[in-house]
């Protein structure tokens, strides 16, 4: 890495040396180190990007000094994740970065946000199971509606739909809670002896039980234990994207841009706050676990199969639906662990289905065809004569073969279609979708 004050590369033309990468944010945290991330620079100058430079400073210091080589870990020299190791512990840090090209330094990021340094380690290790939820759910316990708090028990609620639908781990009924008339979704888990089934339930326990800040997570209301089985009460979506893109299109009633634009910003936001706040990677997208309403929210759902995140990499390259699966999960290079890279793949085939009203690839029959398609094969793509300039690089962007060069979710966050369409209010379309299914 270049020293700070070397001035070597420094050009009098600005617009040859790349602009301001994103602000540093923190992604993971061990320790006596953290992860940070940011995002690529709108313009790179008259070159591509060779490097970064990475800058950190004491709180209240003022002063700035290049971190070393190494005290830093990379997988590539232009990656914009960077792990910083030998931090002091309980001391406050701001980052910053700045891209290098062939005709200088850029400019410099926007600081970090404070990052504290710990002295024990936030995230356990990646075979260590989901801790037990404090307070297991019981045949009575307290549910929030609408900001108000019920005592409930099993008899405080009424069956209305057994066959609302199917999770990765559990079914999905239609309830009401008589007392408020809430209409809920309920997802009943068995709780059985199984080691791997207990961790799974408890894994979609527990992050939705902490995702209630979130607005693109559906809302949980509350959980109960009966007869062996858990189950989460959460809140009533209409249907899932997969139902509901192919009602619209047998309706002649086709998703435009600024529909499929302010859906994508949804699922983005969704998953960069389980990354960013929960440290979990979802590795079950596709569009039966994204859910819409009539107020046109746009949430994402069933967390049975989320791992943790320990340093941006996951583990179990073999979990979730494989239609949807990156190519790296179905072949890695000899290792099991894969980032949030992979998810963003299934954004992007997601979309590219929602987009055409169809699934992309063949349906296949033998695990080798899957193999030969999605390994060897090209990958789907929206084409430029069917949808804009902006939604294809969006789209198409998440569908890199090689993992590494698919945009983080703040690049993707940055590109004009997200932002041209993410404050958009597509709740009439929806609901003239909704009428037209027998829900």
């Amino acid at each position: 890495m270049a020293d700070a004050n070397n001035d070597i590369l420094k050009d009098d033309s600005s617009n040859r040396v790349p602009s301001a990468p994103g602000k540093p944010e923190k992604i993971n945290e061990g320790k006596r180190e953290v992860t940070i991330e940011w995002s690529t620079p709108v313009n790179n100058g008259s070159d591509s990007i060779i490097d970064y430079e990475i800058q950190i400073s004491l709180l209240n210091s003022n002063k700035w000094q290049t971190v070393p080589n190494k005290q830093m870990k990379r997988d590539t020299a232009g990656s914009t994740t960077c792990k910083i190791l030998q931090l002091k512990e309980n001391k406050k840090y701001l980052f910053r970065v700045r891209a290098i090209n062939s005709s200088g330094y850029g400019e410099f990021s926007k600081e970090s946000d404070i990052i504290k340094v710990h002295s024990l380690s936030i995230i356990p290790p990646p075979s260590e199971p989901p801790r037990r939820p404090q307070n297991l759910p019981t045949d009575e316990t307290t549910i929030t509606l609408n900001g108000q708090q019920h005592k409930v028990d099993f008899r405080d609620l009424l069956l209305l739909n057994s066959n609302l639908g199917r999770g990765a781990y559990g079914q999905v009924e239609k309830w009401q809670h008589i007392p408020s008339g809430t209409l809920m979704a309920v997802k009943r888990i068995p709780f059985t002896v199984n080691g791997t089934e207990q961790k799974r339930s408890l894994t979609d326990l527990s992050i939705i039980m902490r995702s209630v800040s979130c607005p693109f997570v559906v809302t949980f209301y509350g959980s109960l234990f009966r007869e062996s089985e858990i189950w989460i009460c959460m809140e009533l979506m209409s249907t899932s994207l997969d139902k509901f893109y192919k009602s619209a299109y047998a309706n002649n009633l086709p998703l435009k841009e600024k529909v499929l634009g302010k859906m994508v910003y949804c699922i983005l936001s969704a998953l960069y706050f389980l990354k960013t706040e929960l440290k979990v990677i979802h590795r079950d997208v596709k569009p039966s676990n994204m859910l819409v309403n009539r107020q046109g929210a746009v949430k994402i759902c069933d967390f049975g199969i989320s791992g943790n995140l320990v340093d941006s990499y996951a583990n179990t390259k073999d979990a979730g639906c494989k239609p949807y699966m990156a190519p790296e999960r179905i072949e890695g290079p000899g290792s099991d662990q894969y980032t949030t890279a992979s998810d963003v793949w299934s954004i992007g085939v997601s979309f590219v289905e929602i987009a055409k009203g169809k699934y992309p690839y063949s349906r296949w029959t033998t695990p080798f065809e899957m193999l030969k398609e999605v390994v060897d094969g090209e990958p789907p793509h929206l084409s430029h004569s069917d949808f804009s300039n902006e939604m294809c690089d969006c789209i198409n962007s998440c569908l890199q073969k090689r993992a590494e060069n698919r945009p983080s979710y703040p690049d993707l966050m940055q590109m004009t279609f997200i932002k041209n369409y993410k404050n958009e209010d597509i709740s009439d379309y929806v609901c003239r979708v909704l009428d037209t299914m027998q829900l």
